[in-house]
């Protein structure tokens, strides 16, 4: 009975969902498919997928080698593709796998997309009655002003408390992709293609956010 050929290479290879995230430098960690063979006999598929770049093998050893393999982020489901790759003149299917981020996206924009919280309407809405019991404009102005500057520094405030706690993780928006739900500055305006910003963590925009939604509707109930 003929024994199966021994396979040079894995049958399958893991991508982590957000490459660039895990980045020292900048630039995507690539990870490693490791052949059973010189460089030179090896050949790699002629079109893979836009979000899979292989890289051109290069020798570890004699006989041995190892193609780079980098995936963009993927804020979406589980991306997956099967691609032949020849050694020694015979073709090996590797299966490719980059697992999910819709998860962790999702939640992302669900919490920047957060209404205002019911104990800040709450506050709103008695200095709002308070500002509107003022009869005299010019001291209704002077106080409303006065208002929205206190809520700006309790935005800043409660930011500064949050890294006074060395053991918080800040972690920043691992995609900027927004799967489609714009995130809401306040009621009837976002900003497409804007938030979240990536150089910022997502807490902070978060404080941001409900900073910003609380001043608007402090100015809505005004008169």
């Amino acid at each position: 009975m003929p024994v199966p050929p021994r396979r040079p290479l894995p049958k399958s290879l893991v991508l982590v969902a957000f490459p660039s995230a895990a980045a020292a430098a900048g630039s995507p960690t690539p990870v490693p498919l490791v052949i059973n063979a010189d460089a030179a006999d090896v050949g790699l598929p002629a079109s893979p997928p836009d979000w899979l770049q292989l890289a051109a093998p290069h020798a570890l050893a004699p006989g041995l080698c190892r193609v780079d393999c980098v995936a963009g982020d993927n804020p979406w489901a589980t991306r997956q593709t099967r691609l032949s790759v020849t050694v020694n003149g015979r073709p090996w299917e590797v299966e490719f796998t980059q697992q999910p981020g819709l998860l962790v996206q999702t939640e992302q924009i669900q919490v920047l997309n957060t209404p205002l919280t019911v104990d800040m309407a709450v506050l709103v809405t008695w200095v709002a009655s308070l500002i509107n019991d003022i009869e005299v404009p010019p001291i209704q102005l002077l106080v409303t002003v006065l208002a929205v500057l206190a809520l700006i520094a309790l935005g800043v405030i409660a930011a500064l408390l949050r890294h006074l706690f060395v053991n918080v993780p800040e972690p920043r928006p691992l995609s900027t992709d927004t799967l489609g739900q714009p995130v809401v500055v306040f009621p009837g305006f976002s900003l497409p293609g804007v938030l979240p910003l990536k150089a910022f963590a997502a807490e902070d925009q978060t404080i941001a956010l409900q900073t910003v939604k609380a001043i608007y509707w402090l100015l809505r109930q005004v008169h």
